[in-house]
């Protein structure tokens, strides 16, 4: 405990980021390009770290459409030009062929985007999942355009279907920068993720970060070690399994209610990962039932209006 309540070193507690490294090794079980991880306030505050580091002024940005809207926030707060790429209709999660449309297609003497950002597991705000074969083919499509790929995959652990591979699992050179959190599976209170990618990426992270906010929670990640320590990676596993059941639990509730009172109202399409539901909905046919909702819009340039809902 007096440990916990000094300063620690900018990439986190050693027991911590050993621990997380047992877990990125599952997710790439093959030896692939070096790594580093290390701890952040959060996933959010992890994909801004990455942003700052690879982002100059009118550099382009890829992500899929619809956006969760705080990482376009941040692109575009670094003055990114922000190109989005659409969703797969049917199958959902980012295109592979509207990708490797939009890269082909780009305006000749522009300067071609170096980021791809995902939410590959339970997209936000769509809910969707990029299938195993997509993720594949969307990596080769990174590596035959040069770009790197920021893996926001908050919703990893929480999949109610078989497991998906991270993008770790296809990266054989390096490319894939990924976040992952602790809100979903232990306490979003504690503000604790992990972005994992090259050496020397985290190297420039880790300078950024301890002259901004010096280093995580410290007292967060003692005990967040503390648990991990006591449960050991395969406790860690039954209880993401024990969690994604909750959630699972909670879906299918939602999933009644809507059935009951808005089967004549609107359709939806219901999540496999998390509880991201997608409503589509006839505000004009139906304006009296607005009242059950407190409606938020955002709309950025070259995206699709997004409209979220939260019930009342």
């Amino acid at each position: 405990m007096a440990a916990a309540l000094q300063y620690n070193k900018t990439l986190g507690q050693t027991g911590i980021l050993d621990f997380w490294s047992k877990v990125i090794e599952d997710m790439q079980p093959h030896p692939g390009p070096e790594r580093q991880t290390i701890v952040t306030t959060g996933a959010e505050f992890g994909s801004y770290l990455a942003l700052n580091a690879l982002i100059d002024d009118g550099d382009s940005v890829l992500i899929a459409d619809p956006v969760y809207p705080p990482m376009l926030l941040k692109s575009r707060a670094m003055n990114a030009n922000v190109v989005s790429v659409l969703e797969d209709p049917v199958l959902g999660g980012l295109c592979p062929k509207q990708l490797r449309a939009t890269l082909e297609n780009w305006p000749m003497f522009t300067k071609k985007p170096k980021v791809l950002i995902l939410c590959p597991t339970g997209s936000n705000p769509s809910g969707a999942n990029i299938p195993e074969n997509h993720r594949k083919e969307i990596y080769e499509i990174v590596c035959e355009h040069d770009l790197l790929l920021i893996e926001d995959d908050p919703y990893y652990f929480i999949n109610y279907g078989e497991p998906l591979k991270s993008f770790l699992h296809y990266d054989s050179e390096g490319r894939v920068i990924r976040l992952d959190s602790l809100s979903k599976v232990l306490c979003p209170g504690f503000r604790l993720g992990f972005c994992t990618a090259s050496p020397q990426l985290v190297t420039y992270m880790e300078r950024h970060y301890s002259v901004s906010l010096l280093n995580s929670c410290n007292l967060s990640q003692t005990v967040a070690g503390a648990y991990f320590e006591k449960v050991g990676m395969e406790g860690f596993k039954a209880h993401t399994r024990e969690i994604t059941q909750y959630y699972k639990s909670q879906r299918d509730a939602i999933i009644l209610a809507l059935d009951k009172h808005m089967s004549d109202l609107a359709t939806w399409i219901v999540p496999e990962v998390c509880n991201l539901f997608n409503i589509i909905h006839d505000l004009q046919q139906h304006l009296k039932s607005v009242v059950l909702f407190k409606f938020y819009t955002w709309k950025a340039p070259n995206t699709r209006l997004c409209l979220i809902g939260f019930g009342k």
